[in-house]
């Protein structure tokens, strides 16, 4: 914190005399004397000594650091009329700490009060506050307390470029754009970075493309490049690459640039580096596998087009090999964070029905609109194309031809259908049900089950379905008996799926065998019958039915009409396995890992769950990941444990999540990042991971990264202390015993304490001994 001299009036002499005692004891190293006299200075009310007392708390370097002490001298110092005590006071509120809340109203109410006794220094924080909110008036706010500070500090560089920001942004005040520049003028002549020559040439670089404002930007970029301007030197490879602003087409100039800009940090250049060597026209050979590595790097970096572009490698599998699911996480992490042309493909692969995504007309037209939203206008043409296209169930202007066969029709409406010609289908779907061909009902039912061009009807799918099992289709059987099973509730009906399952059973579809036994074993309680659910999982045992070799494990991994035994559990989940099955995998190496029923065998576990991670099983991430976090089965490897927990958090697994978050938060294998951790463990909370709450809870109670609120972090436990976590206990035991938002109250913590320990969170006894000696 800036400490300004302060003007000093009314000193009682003996206040000041021990003021000047302090500092000779201070410069004789004798530390304990010093803060004695420095203690009886303040309690005469000697501002200064207030201030240096308020100072030695909270830099902790004489004394052992204690925020709140240090609050309390600022706060004397601020009501005896020091603008540095109100200052102080306010930036500890702004952060918080364990013995101060953090509270941005009264932070901010210091500030001003601070500036009222004439501490210029507040101007800044209050600028750099409001500037960060990013609205209208607020920017406004900021501009006016930047203009404040720099007529007390007319040479400090931030505030130089953040008011330059201010007027080329526009955001609140007019935009000007040769005000800006002057301001980055002025920040130039101190600034040691190469930023405000890097700003300046922005501003020529984004004005009319002239050759004269071509020159200019490359002018001020080499400017800062000379700085070491990583942003510079990305930016003038466009001129390098051109040709333009006075500069010869360089390549290899260029990539030297970009490949320094990236090594210190840049990955827009990383990215640029990827597209110039996939790029065999831009006179440099062609390096596919260098163009991936930086591609990826850019990607792992949050580069949003790189995330994308990584998408597209793994869609098309030209370059590395096909894998839908990894596009298709692509493209969702960069469509979440706005980037229109992952959304784009997303809406792409909906039309086409690709991967593990379903043709869903509805959800492409969703994908469009946010690509368009976001920017990507040629999703635009797909949109309106799959528009012209949608099912108007009212209009019949489709010529059938008469001249062919039902069976030829059908194979027409179904090649439409692939090509997404939803009218054509549906027209010839429609006239053969008239004809009473079976499949045609079935078709059509997909169609509106799926939402093949038309909203999704899973009612009028039943009705269509039933006329395709009236007329003895296998398949419209189990289509009605899967319906009745796992539709919307609205249409659910156990007792009629069973009747129509078995029929397509006795049809001989043995595909229908687990779900019949799904039904006995988990259906509604006058259903429930485990032994006819072994007697048809059997019979798909018999054939080869994965989903019931599944379901017979189930019987003995939960002990549902059978001696509950885990050995016979890993049995048929390992016949499941050898079949390729990435659920049974994974539940296998889960079985090895915690030695439940079956010796534990931490290799084992290792094995099962990389088969289930390579099938891309989300689940497989998180556990494989802690394998690797710990150091079973395998070397400690924290790095590789990280990337796991990524990758399981772009799959959607909410454990990965979790451990992911809390490696952000304590910094394991990866540097402190409190948003990174805090959205994180929400993300993981959505997906109803329950002891992500208790570790949110704990960076809210104790402030770390984000505004210290105990009643909002109690409401986020809460459930955990409903359902008896230990370790939420545990939580609430420290937030009493150290007063995290709270009155310090050694009793409540030892109950809260001794309750963590009997719910079998063992730490709690240490929390216990510890508090033996206060209560």
């Amino acid at each position: 914190m800036d400490h300004e001299s302060e003007e000093e009036k009314d000193i009682d002499p003996f206040a000041r005399q021990a003021y000047l005692e302090a500092q000779q004891a201070l410069a004789d190293k004798e530390t304990e004397k010093y803060i004695n006299l420095l203690s009886q200075s303040a309690n005469l009310g000697y501002v200064q000594a207030l201030n240096d007392l308020g100072d030695l708390y909270f830099n902790g370097e004489l004394a052992p650091k204690h925020m709140g002490k240090a609050y309390e001298y600022f706060l004397k110092a601020s009501q005896n009329g020091s603008g540095y005590g109100s200052y102080s006071c306010g930036f500890i509120l702004m952060k918080g700490s364990s013995d101060i809340p953090r509270d941005i109203e009264k932070g901010l109410s210091m500030f001003r009060l601070a500036v009222e006794q004439n501490y210029k220094a507040a101007t800044r924080d209050l600028a750099r506050y409001y500037y960060s909110l990013e609205t209208e008036e607020d920017n406004r706010k900021a501009l006016d307390y930047y203009l404040q500070y720099i007529e007390y500090n007319p040479k400090d560089t931030d505030t130089l470029l953040h008011i330059g920001l201010i007027y080329e942004s526009g955001l609140g005040v007019p935009l000007n754009i040769d005000l800006a520049r002057r301001y980055y003028e002025r920040a130039a002549e101190q600034d040691e970075t190469g930023m405000a020559y890097n700003f300046l040439g922005g501003t020529y670089m984004n004005d009319e493309e002239t050759e004269n404002n071509e020159r200019k930007a490359v002018h001020y970029f080499q400017k800062a490049i000379e700085l070491g301007n990583t942003n510079a030197m990305f930016r003038i490879s466009y001129y390098l690459h051109n040709g333009k602003g006075g500069l010869q087409v360089d390549i290899p100039r260029e990539i030297e640039l970009l490949t320094e800009a990236s090594k210190r940090g840049n990955h827009q250049a990383t990215y640029r580096l990827g597209l110039l060597f996939e790029d065999n026209e831009s006179g440099m050979a062609q390096n596919l596998e260098l163009s991936v590595k930086y591609f990826q790097l850019a990607a792992d970096n949050g580069i949003l087009a790189a995330i994308n572009k990584m998408g597209e490698l793994y869609l098309f599998g030209e370059v590395i090999p096909a894998n839908l699911t990894k596009a298709i996480s692509c493209f969702t992490a960069a469509s979440e964070q706005g980037y229109g042309k992952a959304s784009y493909w997303l809406g792409r692969l909906h039309t086409d029905g690709i991967g593990q995504l379903e043709k869903d007309t509805q959800k492409a037209m969703n994908y469009y609109r946010k690509a368009i939203e976001q920017g990507y206008e040629e999703a635009r043409e797909w949109m309106e194309q799959l528009q012209k296209n949608l099912v108007d169930e009212t209009i019949t202007d489709i010529e059938i031809p008469q001249d062919k066969s039902d069976e030829e029709l059908y194979k027409e409406a179904k090649n439409a259908l692939e090509k997404a010609q939803f009218k054509t289908a549906y027209a010839y779907f429609s006239y053969l049900t008239q004809r009473n061909h079976a499949e045609s009902f079935n078709e059509l039912g997909d169609m509106y089950f799926y939402g093949r061009g038309m909203a999704i009807n899973q009612a009028k799918a039943l009705e269509l379905y039933k006329k395709a099992a009236a007329l003895d289709s296998v398949y419209g059987f189990f289509n009605v008996g899967f319906l009745y099973w796992n539709g919307p509730e609205e249409i659910q009906d156990p007792e009629q799926a069973l009747q129509y399952l078995k029929k397509a059973v006795q049809m001989g579809y043995t595909y229908a065998l687990s779900f019949i036994g799904d039904i006995y074993r988990t259906g509604p309680e006058e259903l429930i019958d485990y032994a006819e659910a072994k007697r048809y999982y059997q019979k798909g045992v018999d054939v080869n039915e994965i989903n019931a070799i599944k379901g017979m494990a189930l019987l003995y991994l939960l002990g549902q009409g059978v001696t509950q035994n885990n050995a016979m559990g890993a049995f048929y989940l390992k016949k499941a396995a050898d079949k390729g099955n990435a659920w049974a995998m994974y539940h296998l190496g889960r079985l090895y890992y915690y030695g439940e029923g079956i010796p534990r065998n931490p290799k084992l576990a290792l094995d099962y769950l990389q088969m289930a991670y390579d099938a891309n099983y989300p689940d497989a991430c998180s556990l494989l990941g802690l394998l690797y976090e710990r150091g079973e089965g395998t070397a400690p490897n924290i790095e590789l444990a990280n990337k796991l927990y990524i990758r399981g958090h772009e799959l959607g697994d909410d454990q990965s999540m979790w451990y992911l978050a809390c490696n952000y938060l304590d910094g394991n294998g990866l540097p402190k990042d409190y948003k990174r951790a805090e959205k994180l463990f929400i993300q993981a909370i959505e997906r109803g991971n329950e002891p992500a709450r208790i570790d949110l809870a704990r960076m809210i109670f104790h402030g770390l990264g984000t505004v210290q609120d105990p009643q909002k972090a109690y409401e986020i436990i809460k459930p955990c202390l409903e359902q008896g976590y230990g370790r939420a206990y545990m939580l609430m035991g420290e937030v009493y015993e150290n007063g995290l938002g709270v009155e310090k109250d050694y009793k409540q913590a030892k109950e809260l304490y001794r309750k963590a320990l009997d719910l079998g969170y063992s730490f709690a006894q240490e929390a216990l001994d510890r508090l033996d000696k206060f209560c």
